[in-house]
């Protein structure tokens, strides 16, 4: 594809035009990665595929942030 050979070949470019190609490939990335979701989504809404359910431990999940915030110093307040 061009943007592997442009991508490939930015080390031969000025500064901002190596900017550009990185720039182009992780946009490419990013939306072959949602045309990938939205392929899949499509096919759970025509029936194609099918979702199973199981039961997910979500307390290693929840207990992440709080494990990252614990060395805050007190009084310190996150800001987000």
């Amino acid at each position: 594809m061009a943007s592997e050979l442009l991508y490939s070949g930015r080390t031969d470019f000025p500064p901002e035009l190596a900017r550009s190609a990185e720039l182009l490939r992780t946009e490419l990335d990013r939306f072959e990665s949602l045309l990938s979701d939205l392929l899949e989504i499509s096919r759970y809404d025509a029936g194609v595929a099918h979702l199973d359910s199981e039961t997910v431990d979500l307390r290693g999940v929840l207990a992440a942030p709080s494990r990252r915030t614990r060395c805050w110093p007190s009084g310190t307040a996150a800001s987000w």
